[in-house]
C-alpha cells in the first residue's frame, strides 16, 4: 500500500476496530517487533486463527517511507506454512484491507501482478543471476553454501550496479510465488538482500 504515513497508520488503526472473528491484532507480537527492530521501523502485528486448511499464523504489515507492506506470515506454532497458503492468507489480509480504501482515495493497494516478471524492477540479466541462483541453490540452506553464497552474491551486486528499485518483500514474494521457495527461506534471502543492498550504498558513500 502507498500513500502518507499518518494516513496508513489511521487505517491500520480502523482495520484493527473491524477485524472478523478470526483475525486480531497482536499486542505481544507488537512488542517483541519493538524489541528488535531498528529505532525507526514500525511495525504491526496480526494473528488469524487456524482453520481446517491453515494453522495459526502471523502477520506483520510494515511502514515504511509512505509504504505498507507485508514482510512475512509466519506459522503460530513450529513447523511451516505452504506456498499456497502463504499466499491464502495475503489475499485474505489485502481483502479485508479493500472496503476500507474504497473510503480512502490517497491510499493505493499494490498488489503484485502473476503475471509480471521479475524484470519489472531488475534486468533481465540480474533476473538471470536470481533465476540460476534459485534453481541450483538448495532450498533448506539458502545461500550458506559457498556455490550458493557466490550465485546470490552476484546477483545482489548486479541489482545495486543498476541502481535496482527491487524491494525485499517484493523481492520476497516473487520467491514465493514464481520460483516456489518456502515462505521462510524467502524471508531469510529478502532480510540478506535488504542488508547487503544498504551496505553497498553506505560504503559507494563512503568518502574515505
Amino acid at each position: 500500500m502507498s500513500g502518507s504515513s499518518a494516513n496508513l497508520r489511521e487505517l491500520v488503526s480502523a482495520l484493527s476496530d473491524c477485524l472478523p472473528a478470526n483475525w486480531r491484532r497482536d499486542a505481544q507480537a507488537e512488542e517483541r517487533f519493538v524489541q528488535v527492530a531498528r529505532k525507526d521501523a514500525e511495525g504491526f502485528a496480526f494473528a488469524r486463527a487456524a482453520d481446517a486448511n491453515i494453522p495459526a499464523t502471523g502477520l506483520l504489515l510494515m511502514l515504511d517511507d509512505g509504504r505498507a507492506h507485508v514482510p512475512n506470515i509466519v506459522p503460530q506454532q513450529s513447523g511451516e506454512i505452504s506456498i499456497d497458503q502463504y499466499n491464502s492468507i495475503l489475499v485474505e489480509f489485502s481483502d479485508l484491507l479493500r472496503p476500507l480504501l474504497t473510503q480512502r482515495p490517497a491510499l493505493t493497494l499494490d498488489m503484485t501482478d502473476e503475471q509480471v516478471g521479475i524484470t519489472e524492477w531488475v534486468s533481465p540479466d540480474a533476473a538471470e543471476l536470481l533465476r540460476r541462483f534459485s534453481v541450483l541453490a538448495n532450498m533448506s540452506t539458502g545461500s550458506s553454501h559457498p556455490s550458493d553464497f557466490a550465485r546470490w552474491v552476484s546477483f545482489i551486486i548486479r541489482t545495486h550496479k543498476e541502481g535496482s528499485k527491487l524491494y525485499p518483500d517484493d523481492l520476497g514474494q516473487w520467491l514465493v510465488e514464481a520460483l516456489e521457495w518456502p515462505p521462510e527461506k524467502a524471508d531469510k534471502l529478502s532480510l540478506e538482500y535488504e542488508f547487503a543492498i544498504k551496505l553497498l550504498d553506505a560504503y559507494d558513500q563512503d568518502p574515505n
